[in-house]
């Protein structure tokens, strides 16, 4: 066999990799589980925190108040955007009455950029 001058690897470099590593499909989904691959998906907002980390409140009353905040938080996002979904509409309505055009916007920006180009160069 041609080697093309590379040196072929040693066979020993591989022995870690055994038939017995060979992928498994889960029950769970589709994805290939290799060696002590979790098999299941925890979900870390409910996990228990066991990381000494200088940022994670480990006061229960003090988390309990936070995940409230965060709630809050949440809720507050989505009816902002559910404000701005209707804003969104309302301005393409209005636009729409006024005969304003996807069309007519790019023929605008269009027509001011190469107005703003033509400037420059002078």
């Amino acid at each position: 066999m041609a080697t093309n001058g590379m040196k072929t690897p040693p066979d020993d470099l591989y022995e870690d990799i055994s038939a017995g590593d060979e992928p498994t499909m889960s029950s769970q989904e589709s994805t290939p589980v290799y060696g002590n691959t979790p098999t299941e998906t925890t979900n870390s907002v409910n996990q228990e925190v066991n990381i000494e980390d200088p940022y994670v409140v480990q006061d229960e009353e003090e988390r309990e108040k936070i995940r409230l905040e965060l709630i809050q938080t949440e809720e507050d996002i989505a009816a902002m955007k559910s404000t701005l979904r209707s804003k969104e509409a309302a301005a393409k309505e209005l636009k729409r009455k006024l005969g304003i055009t996807p069309m007519s916007e790019v023929k605008k920006d269009v027509a001011q950029g190469w107005k703003n180009l033509q400037q420059s160069n002078a």
